[in-house]
């Protein structure tokens, strides 16, 4: 019920916290959202929580060690709807556009969402997606799901942050450079 006042009062947030999306739109209307606000796309209102930067994860098999970094977002999912919605696989942007899907094989890593994602109207889903990429900002590519004619998309800017990492040398980056 916590969570539901904070969306109610974060509505304000989602008027002030977006703008126009550059590069990249489907149709012009996408709108692009800071970190921590609620992101509306059609039923469903994306909260990114925390990111933060792995080496490595504990999953049902065992360490997992990415190609590059692990990215590990905690986002909370609110279903608006009045129908049950099935929410999508999700994708980062980079800086030249392209776009890199989440992680789909990390059965068994504490808080992960799954692959399996039904929300009932007014039904909220918390937890972890991963994406193995470069250390880099990016955006998260966040849709309302459904028929592709009709979806709709928004984007969540995701920086580029060190501390706290487990990244050698990333605590002792200069205030000013962070």
């Amino acid at each position: 019920m916590h969570w539901l006042k904070a969306c109610l009062a974060g509505t304000l947030a989602i008027l002030a916290g977006c703008s126009s999306a550059g590069p990249g739109s489907k149709s012009g209307g996408e709108k692009t959202y800071v970190m921590g606000a609620p992101a509306a796309v059609g039923p469903l209102s994306y909260t990114v929580l925390h990111s933060e930067w792995r080496e490595s994860l504990e999953t049902g098999d065992g360490v997992t060690t990415p190609k590059n970094q692990f990215l590990v977002l905690d986002l909370s999912i609110v279903s608006g709807g009045s129908e049950e919605v099935g929410v999508p696989l999700l994708s980062l942007v980079d800086a030249k556009g392209n776009r890199i899907m989440e992680e789909q094989k990390l059965v068994g890593l504490a808080g992960w969402v799954g692959l399996m994602r039904i929300l009932k109207p007014v039904e909220t889903l918390s937890g972890k997606i991963v994406f193995d990429v470069p250390m880099a900002d990016y955006k998260l590519a966040i849709t309302s799901g459904g028929d592709a004619e009709k979806e709709q998309e928004a984007f969540v800017e995701i920086p580029l942050r060190l501390e706290g990492t487990g990244v050698p040398g990333a605590d002792s980056v200069p205030p000013a450079v962070k």
